[in-house]
């Protein structure tokens, strides 16, 4: 290793920054599976009616019924179909000095490196940047921690390995049974 002036170069510093594996514990499966279960729209249980006038007219005027015992109503089934949009943010050192503004809301945002660490319902926190990153586990842990459709937005630079690519792809195809949907975006 060569020495400028007393000091390593930005390139050596940088490499062994990048490959090292971070200090921050994970995420607990079970608070995971908390923090995504709030995030599901409560189902309605109660049936909603409204005047089918139609019919109503339809009994009064042709069967000659009285108007008050001639009323249909039309029973309304409520459609809950809100799917939670969630912001997965990559936190690897190469994401350092990468801009990140958004215009869209998310319900919640995850933080991951090789796996998610922290999570977040408002917008944007800072959070420092270090050790490497992996797609494939933080996509299992959303999945095994619910089974309910979701948007996920992941913010990367998507230098990952081929191995964690196919095992990600895998995940993901998962989510999509499941009818929600995964955008990578590059940064």
């Amino acid at each position: 290793m060569k020495f400028y002036h007393g000091r390593t170069p930005k390139l050596a510093e940088v490499q062994t920054q990048k490959s090292s594996p971070s200090s921050r514990q994970p995420v607990k499966q079970v608070d995971l599976k908390q923090v995504l279960q709030t995030l599901q729209p409560p189902q309605e249980n109660f049936q909603r009616q409204k005047l089918n006038v139609t019919q109503t007219l339809l009994q009064h005027v042709g069967y000659n019924i009285p108007i008050e015992e001639a009323l249909y109503y039309q029973p309304i089934h409520p459609n809950s179909t809100r799917i939670p949009r969630v912001l997965l943010l990559d936190c690897s050192f190469s994401m350092k000095h990468k801009p990140l503004t958004f215009q869209d809301e998310f319900d919640l945002t995850l933080y991951h490196d090789q796996a998610i660490f922290d999570f977040s319902i408002k917008p944007l926190s800072n959070v420092k940047c270090l050790g490497g990153t992996t797609f494939s586990e933080p996509l299992k842990q959303i999945l095994k921690a619910t089974n309910a459709p979701l948007h996920i937005l992941h913010i990367s630079d998507g230098e990952i390995s081929p191995k964690d690519r196919l095992e990600a792809t895998e995940t993901i195809n998962q989510l999509e049974k499941l009818n929600g949907s995964y955008q990578l975006k590059r940064v």
